[in-house]
């Protein structure tokens, strides 16, 4: 069921990068995976005690809205995250995407396997155009944490 919701979610993700605006990334620096991780509960609990949700962090939409209010920047900037925290946090988003993506086709039988690969090439190959190699193996080291936040 799971590797069935992963699916749908990601041609769900594919079908919205073809038809809406590509949201902005900025390749990531050492540490910014990290302080995604250690920053992520507490900012979270500040923003619900806004009376904000961030339930959804691969809503890029919803994560450019929060970068226009004045006091959700004011408690990301208490977290030590500055203006430019939106494009790192969707470079985190699609690079945990990707790897989580070539993570679940690796366990299917290879004819399932093949047939995801020649579906997914065109949304994957494009969104590794808006991350770097460098992103991507920073988050992949990462993934036994991250998947404890996107994986809720």
């Amino acid at each position: 069921m799971k590797k069935t919701l992963f699916l749908f979610v990601c041609v769900l993700f594919t079908y919205s990068l073809s038809y809406s605006q590509m949201p902005t990334t900025t390749p990531l620096k050492d540490g910014d995976v990290d302080k995604f991780i250690k920053t992520y509960e507490p900012l979270v609990a500040d923003l619900e005690a806004l009376g904000e949700s961030f339930d959804n962090i691969e809503d890029y939409n919803m994560i450019q809205a929060f970068a226009a209010n004045e006091k959700i920047k004011s408690v990301f900037e208490k977290h030590g995250w500055d203006e430019g925290w939106t494009g790192k946090w969707i470079t985190i988003s699609i690079a945990y995407g990707l790897v989580k993506m070539e993570q679940e086709i690796a366990k299917m039988p290879a004819e399932q396997r093949a047939q995801v690969q020649q579906y997914m090439a065109t949304s994957s190959t494009q969104m590794k155009t808006m991350v770097t190699d460098d992103d991507v193996e920073k988050v992949k080291s990462k993934m036994d944490e991250l998947n404890k936040i996107f994986d809720k």
